[in-house]
């Protein structure tokens, strides 16, 4: 999807949300190259508690830097 949205549109900046207690989601995405940016603490109400996001990105020039770096 990254792939497309970057080669298709003019985006600059792509970005998504993953539960903060989902690591292997975490690391998959950090793998594809999105950058943490942030947390959003307990902005979602899960039956009687709390859980918080966090937010990672990919600009435009992180992505095609690093697919020039895959293709050598």
């Amino acid at each position: 999807m990254t792939d497309w949205i970057f080669r298709h549109t003019e985006t600059h900046r792509l970005w998504l949300d993953v539960r903060d207690h989902n690591h292997r989601a975490r690391h998959v995405y950090e793998s594809c190259g999105f950058t943490l940016e942030g947390t959003l603490r307990d902005c979602i109400k899960v039956g009687e508690r709390f859980e918080s996001l966090h937010i990672m990105s990919i600009l435009r020039h992180e992505y095609m830097e690093r697919e020039q770096q895959q293709k050598r």
